[in-house]
């Protein structure tokens, strides 16, 4: 149910900007973060977990109601103020903003080897400053506020930015010594796991939490340099 609710709030922050928070008003960004949430949490497939199958045909305004797509709304408010500040945005200027980008690279394990493998991965946000600079964000969803992360999972986001950064640069996009990649956490508020006696009937009550915060907008950056860029 965790990871649902993350890709919940994933959704709502995808239906935030590509609403373009630029030139529309509260209340038509809000209705399609609300639209984004008319999904169902799993699809009936052949290799859909069993776990998983208790969830078809639960929509996900069902685990994440108005108040926290409020809630949401003003996270992505406050991430919006602070990407201005951090890109120095002056009157006039804007920042673009693309989201859960695709991309497909092909990576050498070793320098020295000719064998190497492709990966896939899709990018939260991707923003461009006014001077043509590219940044990354992305958002890590977890019930622990961020000081309370282990050294061990921050240094696996490390390496999964790396990984996006290095992605970027083989698709040909310019990276600067002003870009960079940075990591978001967003806290569910009040999370708990509750007891149920039947796990399928009761599946929505195995896990509630009454709101979205962010302990900081912007905690980890990794900036550009010339000796990570890929060979």
């Amino acid at each position: 149910m965790q990871g649902f609710i993350g890709t919940g709030i994933h959704r709502l922050y995808k239906a935030f900007w590509d609403a373009k928070p630029n030139k529309s008003n509260k209340e038509f960004i809000k209705q399609k973060m609300k639209d984004a949430l008319n999904w169902d949490l799993a699809i009936d497939k052949p290799n859909l977990p069993e776990m998983h199958k208790r969830f078809i045909g639960v929509k996900y305004y069902e685990i994440i109601n108005d108040d926290m797509v409020e809630q949401a709304y003003n996270t992505c408010t406050q991430m919006k103020e602070a990407l201005e500040k951090e890109f120095n945005i002056k009157e006039g200027e804007e920042l673009y903003y693309m989201t859960e980008v695709p991309m497909v690279s092909n990576f050498r394990s070793d320098l020295n080897s000719e064998e190497s493998t492709n990966l896939l991965g899709s990018l939260d946000l991707v923003v461009i400053d006014p001077k043509g600079n590219i940044h990354v964000i992305d958002y890590k969803t977890s019930p622990k506020p961020y000081s309370e992360y282990d050294d061990a999972k921050k240094l696996t986001f490390n390496y999964q930015l790396a990984t996006y950064r290095r992605m970027i640069e083989q698709r040909g996009f310019n990276l600067t010594g002003e870009s960079g990649v940075y990591v978001i956490p967003v806290q569910f508020t009040d999370f708990k796991v509750n007891h149920v006696d039947d796990p399928v009937k009761d599946a929505l009550k195995i896990v509630n939490f009454s709101g979205i915060k962010l302990n900081s907008v912007i905690l980890e950056s990794l900036p550009i340099t010339e000796d990570s860029r890929i060979q």
